[in-house]
């Protein structure tokens, strides 16, 4: 049984065995039964990794590994409305100096920026490396976001007359299958 192995380092591939092995083979088990089977296997390798990882460990660029992380997304509340005010210029370089303000922060709080997305930017701590206390960084990293961004505010207001610029933070914490696929 998994839960009676012992947690070594080597105990990974043979999960990884078993969970190819199980992959292959679906089709002779029931959904549900290929579905906790999976979730068993899964759960295992993470708390085998989980247990034995140094909090400076990078993730391998060689293979997918199944990580706790926490992914933060953040933007501006009510930007397509703003966007029609302001038009398309003026708009671009408010967006392009909050880009700039959060991802100093996002770099001071030692996360990584996963993507921009229009108006808004997607944050990872942990998915490449843990350092043990990712989701305290990034709840901090969120609290100085929300500070920045309001000085950031009276700025707009004072400068462009736009009132109540502002940015939502959402986030969550769990486990993450973190891979290299492309390129870094």
């Amino acid at each position: 049984m998994i839960a009676d192995t012992p947690i070594e380092p080597e105990n990974d591939e043979k999960i990884l065995a078993a969970i190819n092995e199980v992959v292959a083979r679906r089709g002779l088990l029931s959904r549900g039964t290929y579905t906790q089977v999976m979730l068993a296997l899964y759960n295992r390798l993470r708390e085998n990794r989980t247990r034995r990882e140094t909090p400076t460990r990078p993730l391998s660029p060689l293979r997918d590994e199944l990580r706790l992380a926490t992914v933060m997304f953040v933007d501006v509340v009510g930007s397509t409305n703003l966007a029609q005010e302001l038009g398309n210029e003026l708009w671009r370089l408010l967006i392009a100096e909050g880009h700039r303000r959060l991802a100093a922060t996002v770099q001071l709080w030692e996360g990584e920026i996963g993507q921009y997305m229009g108006d808004g930017m997607l944050c990872y701590f942990g998915a490449r490396k843990s350092r043990g206390n990712d989701t305290n960084r990034a709840v901090s990293c969120a609290l100085a976001m929300l500070d920045r961004m309001s000085d950031y505010s009276l700025f707009v207001a004072e400068e462009y007359g736009v009132k109540n610029f502002a940015v939502r933070i959402g986030m969550a914490t769990g486990q993450v299958v973190v891979g290299t696929f492309g390129t870094d």
